[in-house]
């Protein structure tokens, strides 16, 4: 089942261009994995995303062995995959992974992408320091201390959770809930710790009214204001971490209004007086290792500093293949969010871009076809949706349709001129029930495959980016249930056909399916 599934999935990925995420991890048995997804968009217009691996990695976690794990070890992990067609491998930016990003470049000519979601915490960490509070009755350490009372005493945790239940109302949508410790290296951790004191607040005061701990078990009216106006600060940056590790609905090409909303969000704090000084402080501080990573965003820059690298040399800014991104995907190719300067230089990097593909795919003859309808994938949360808004109004002018008996050169020209003009599709809508949803943009590009031949298979292409390494990530997950402590003697290759085939089994069935689906 094993061998005949990966080759039902290869035949499948032939046809398509591809990203992939990776990852390294350390089970329970002291074997090291890694782990390799991979997201296509296939003919159907549906966005796949699939494990193609979750190998016995027996070299070390330097940047050449896990460079040559994935790419050099093809009869592990790729056998038919073609490279040429890999868009990017968007992995964690660990210093290892870094460099492993630039031997992806230099030896197999593959594009290297920073997980999004790692960059942005390198910023929102700061704010485990209360080095970065000034003024502030030291707030994060009396926070942490008040976390570890109640989960280091199961006789007070115990207390907190019957005082919830007592106090909560019957049937309501909460649960009695503990803390959540403070983790620095876990992604949302210091978020999510105020968050949940902040839901416990009222009970942990309940508890000190009636004796069953001291005083000094709470925090006083001045910190746990602070604590609110530091979620106001860190809340917006976990809202589009969350959206971006989706997996089965295009991302990256958010990337650059998320970063571009992130900077404003923060200025407006910084330059404003909704919040104490001390949290200005820290927003401040955030704002500037913001800008580090991901450029100052001054007009003329945007469309050029991912030439230049950042600290420990990873890449700075937003990087080409999100701009190109960005600027075929319909719901923000008018790139209202850039000053006019890069926006130009983005359109003129997207047309060199679309005539290399197009002069690539004439050559190498990549079978490609179109299927019907999907349904968009959706994401709501008030706070989401009013994060997003739209920054373009659509023209109002129809898009021409670009005759047939035309050269390459001439068919591209008058593809980009229509969509140029094309009506945009909204970032999103109301449905039916009143929930505000994200737009498709596959569906949207399913729809006028015929009309532009060639910038739906870039569309295809370029949409099919992962913003984060989530992917991998979530493998390891999976991974962890299947090499857990009472299987710890199973042979690491039996354990990576396992994995393998829980991920991928269902994707190839539906995509099987698919094919048949079209046949008829």
């Amino acid at each position: 089942m094993h061998a005949d599934t990966r080759v039902k999935l290869n035949n499948h990925l032939k046809t398509c261009w591809y990203s992939l995420t990776c990852d390294h991890w350390t089970a329970d048995s002291k074997e090291n994995f890694l782990s390799v997804t991979c997201n296509f968009i296939p003919i159907s217009f549906a966005m796949q995303s699939v494990a193609l691996a979750c190998v016995r990695h027996t070299g070390s976690a330097k940047a050449e062995d896990i460079c040559d794990e994935v790419f050099a070890n093809s009869d592990v992990v790729y056998s038919g995959l073609e490279r040429r067609y890999c868009m990017g491998i968007t992995s964690d930016t660990a210093p290892n992974m870094v460099k492993a990003g630039r031997l992806f470049q230099s030896k197999h000519g593959i594009d290297w992408l920073g997980c999004f979601a790692h960059v942005i915490e390198l910023s929102t960490s700061l704010a485990f320091d209360d080095d970065q509070l000034p003024d502030c009755n030291e707030v994060m350490s009396a926070c942490r201390q008040l976390n570890g009372f109640f989960a280091h005493s199961s006789q007070a945790l115990e207390t907190l959770l019957t005082i919830q239940r007592q106090n909560m109302e019957t049937g309501g949508p909460l649960q009695a809930v503990g803390v959540i410790q403070d983790i620095v290296t876990r992604w949302w951790s210091t978020l999510a710790s105020l968050e949940r004191l902040l839901r416990l607040k009222p009970y942990i005061r309940m508890g000190v009214h009636n004796g069953k701990w001291t005083a000094d078990r709470d925090l006083s009216d001045e910190q746990w204001n602070t604590v609110d106006e530091i979620v106001q600060v860190l809340e917006p940056f976990k809202v589009v971490q969350q959206l971006l590790e989706g997996e089965t609905y295009v991302t990256c090409s958010l990337i650059p209004t998320v970063i571009i909303k992130l900077r404003k969000h923060l200025e407006k704090i910084v330059n404003g007086n909704s919040v104490r000084h001390g949290v200005r402080t820290l927003a401040n501080a955030i704002l500037l290792n913001f800008n580090i990573h991901w450029g100052s965003g001054i007009a003329g820059t945007v469309a050029t500093e991912h030439q230049e690298l950042g600290p420990k040399r990873r890449p700075k800014g937003l990087q080409k293949k999100i701009l190109l991104a960005a600027a075929i995907d319909p719901r923000t190719a008018k790139l209202g969010v850039l000053a006019e300067q890069d926006r130009l230089a983005v359109q003129l990097m997207l047309k060199q871009f679309v005539v290399a593909f197009e002069n690539e795919f004439q050559q190498n003859a990549l079978v490609v076809g179109v299927n019907p309808a999907i349904r968009a994938p959706v994401g709501d949360g008030d706070m989401l949706m009013n994060f997003f808004e739209d920054d373009v109004v659509p023209s109002e002018q129809p898009a021409l349709i670009p005759p047939m008996d035309i050269t390459v050169g001439q068919r591209i020209e008058l593809e980009l001129a229509a969509f140029a003009i094309e009506v945009v599709l909204p970032l999103k809508y109301t449905a039916d029930d009143d929930k505000v949803l994200f737009s498709n943009p596959l569906e949207w590009w399913k729809l006028r495959c015929q009309k532009y031949p060639i910038l739906s298979r870039v569309a295809r292409a370029l949409l099919c980016i992962t913003a984060t390494s989530a992917p991998s990530e979530r493998l390891f997950s999976s991974a962890g249930l299947t090499i857990a402590n009472r299987r710890a003697r199973m042979h690491g290759d039996n354990a990576a056909a396992l994995i393998f085939l829980h991920a991928a089994l269902p994707v190839v069935k539906r995509l099987e399916a698919e094919r048949l689906l079209g046949d008829t």
